[in-house]
């Protein structure tokens, strides 16, 4: 019932008590936070990260395995095969290995990086940080590998800096590399020169010549044993579309970052800032929000699944509830 009326402050707080009854404190203190959000709009602390078993398999099937579609897999291909039509140089980003954060520094952000590059299985995506005035931010540079660049100086932690962080690691996977990494234009470019590359001819069927020339680059430059796969992807082209690829990519890198931060009151207003929408702090706001917003609705399903629990609210070494 929870799941079927998201937002429901009774259902969630039976469930939380079902859970006791269970004997299961682990899903208990999962659903107690759902709860703490939905009735104050401040969440109760999760464990860190860094007390969670390592399981980064499971926690990616976790987080990304609704979010596949045919178009996110063959730009997966596209990036394995193709690298280096879409690498830059780190000069172009304005980074050295100077910049490079190493995962034991003991800095908060070099710990917060450690932490969910371990939970995520993405040890190999470097980090750089450009020391900068002004708010932090943070993107995604096209280097070999993908790699996240953040500017400004991060004094602490905190579940927002570990909610945007969390994102944009896994923005530098295969799969959502070039939509985070790329122009719209270049993106959609892409996604065309892969339909007239790899699809069956159609009647009638043009583009510019700028996305033709892209599409003889790609076929040129992947490898055989990955075009037999794409041809199967690309066999409808309409499957290639760049705004559902966009989208189901953002869902799959906020469920990273909500992971990430343990905090769902802080992912739900992180995504409403994203999105402009006016969420104060008021308790029947969120439980409107989490009702009405498709990917508040689903950071809030998967905070109240069991799997989520068990992977994110183990208690620390030593601890117990």
């Amino acid at each position: 019932m929870a799941l079927l009326q998201p937002g429901d402050l009774q259902a969630v707080s039976r469930l939380h008590g079902a859970a006791l009854l269970d004997r299961d404190p682990v899903y208990a203190r999962a659903t107690e936070h759902v709860l703490s959000v939905l009735s104050s709009g401040q969440a109760i602390e999760a464990p860190a990260l860094s007390d969670q078993p390592e399981q980064p398999d499971a926690v990616r099937a976790l987080l990304f395995r609704e979010q596949s579609s045919r178009a996110l897999e063959a730009l997966s291909l596209v990036w394995e095969g193709a690298e280096h039509v879409f690498r830059r140089d780190p000069s172009t980003y304005g980074v050295t290995g100077l910049e490079r954060v190493p995962a034991g520094a003991p800095t908060p952000l070099a710990r917060s990086y450690a932490s969910l590059a371990r939970a995520l299985g993405l040890l190999r995506t470097p980090l750089f940080q450009r020391r900068s005035a002004g708010p932090v931010t943070i993107s995604l540079a096209l280097l070999s590998p993908p790699a996240v660049i953040l500017s400004g100086d991060v004094r602490q932690d905190s579940p927002e800096l570990r909610f945007h962080l969390g994102a944009m690691l896994a923005a530098a996977t295969p799969q959502y590399a070039l939509l985070f990494g790329s122009p719209e234009s270049q993106g959609r470019a892409v996604l065309r020169g892969l339909a007239f590359a790899f699809s069956p001819p159609r009647p009638n069927a043009s583009s510019a010549g700028s996305v033709l020339n892209l599409a003889e680059v790609l076929w040129e430059s992947i490898p055989a044993r990955l075009q037999r796969r794409l041809r199967e992807l690309c066999e409808d082209p309409d499957a290639l579309d760049y705004d559902l690829a966009l989208s189901a990519a953002k869902l799959a890198v906020r469920r990273a970052g909500f992971f990430g931060s343990g905090d769902l009151g802080v992912s739900l207003r992180q995504v409403a800032a994203e999105e402009g929408y006016e969420l104060d702090t008021g308790e029947q706001n969120m439980r409107t929000f989490v009702r009405d917003n498709p990917t508040a609705r689903n950071l809030y399903s998967l905070a109240l699944g069991a799997e989520y629990a068990h992977t994110r609210f183990q208690f620390g070494r030593g601890g117990s509830r």
